[in-house]
């Protein structure tokens, strides 16, 4: 969206043979606002703050109940996988230089689209899994730094979501020392 305005302001000063290149400027429409006063239901902060509350409810109910909500898990780790595949694909088979060395692979993370169907089963998920959440949880933990550093700026909504999974995160770790619990819901 930069390039019209962009073009805009250096045809008013453009010049052809000492005269002005645009004699006058009309505007053929003019946008409405997209922000309306009291639609705090429809902005981001507030569904990834819905977020947050959600995983932070049923991962203090499953703790609690010694259970494990296998929905939670799946769709966590299959959203967060998808847009890890969308983004290596921008970053490798387009020309989207936006999406070149970008940091938020660190936290969706495509290999977690096939540890989403791990997860979903019934079963106690392999041993490496534990390695492999602790991977996660150290990428998550990386982020902030290369904030801090300024190597990449993040949006703030995305502490809602880095906190959602790292909570999970974690009460998939401490849950693999107790392999009934995997069975459940």
């Amino acid at each position: 969206m930069y390039l019209p305005a962009y073009t805009l302001e250096q045809l008013q000063t453009a010049k052809l043979n000492n005269e002005p290149l645009v004699s006058s400027i009309s505007v053929l429409y003019q946008s409405k606002s997209l922000h309306k006063s009291g639609s705090f239901l429809m902005t981001p902060f507030f569904w990834l703050l819905v977020l947050l509350l959600i995983a932070v409810f049923v991962t203090y109910r499953d703790f609690t109940k010694k259970r494990r909500s296998r929905w939670l898990d799946f769709t966590l780790f299959f959203v967060t996988g998808l847009a890890g595949v969308l983004l290596l694909f921008l970053w490798f088979l387009t020309d989207h230089s936006q999406t070149v060395s970008n940091f938020n692979v660190l936290w969706v993370f495509p290999i977690n689209v096939i540890i989403a169907f791990i997860l979903v089963k019934r079963t106690t998920p392999p041993e490496w899994i534990k390695k492999y959440l602790w991977t996660l949880l150290v990428l998550i933990l990386i982020i902030p730094f290369i904030w801090l550093f300024k190597i990449q700026v993040f949006s703030p909504l995305v502490i809602f979501i880095l906190l959602a999974l790292g909570i999970r995160y974690l009460f998939l770790q401490h849950l693999m020392g107790q392999p009934e619990i995997y069975k459940s819901k």
